[in-house]
């Protein structure tokens, strides 16, 4: 199954609905066996994660069994529970953010940017995006050149 890719824009409401853009949507939907059922958490106190049932179901799997540094999966679990939340998806293909994590993370009422990955979503305000983009400028031509090498077309 192919990921949308590119940044999609969208708008989380002052009720804490996020209408999803209509390819978002549907990805979602492909991806997800449980339908409409999503984990809303963040791992980074900076941006909000909306995951499948399945793929939460596999962090919670490496959180139990990673041994490099147990502390590190402890401190993100823990986390990604404290600000995370159960959530469906209506027939409008909006996806509710608690309050508690829109107020923690400043994103009330706010256009954000939506990226999908493996397994997940992850939103992020217009502010961090650009402070994100501004730290990726500095290392863009070095991370060209390495990737050139390695025969990137």
């Amino acid at each position: 199954m192919e990921i949308p890719r590119g940044t999609f824009s969208a708008k989380i409401g002052p009720n804490g609905r996020l209408k999803l853009p209509a390819e978002v949507h549907r990805y979602l939907v492909r991806v997800s066996d449980e339908g409409a059922k999503f984990f809303v958490t963040t791992t980074d106190m900076r941006s909000i994660r909306i995951y499948t049932t399945e793929a939460w179901r596999r962090n919670q799997e490496l959180f139990s069994s990673y041994r490099e540094d147990p502390q590190a999966a402890r401190t993100l679990e823990f986390v990604a529970n404290v600000m995370g939340r159960d959530s469906e998806m209506d027939d409008q293909g909006r996806v509710v953010v608690h309050a508690e994590l829109r107020r923690r993370l400043g994103l009330e009422d706010q256009d954000v940017r939506l990226q999908c990955h493996k397994g997940r979503i992850s939103i992020y305000s217009e502010k961090l995006i650009e402070e994100l983009l501004s730290q990726a400028e500095q290392n863009l031509p070095a991370a060209e050149a390495k990737m050139d090498q390695a025969g990137m077309l």
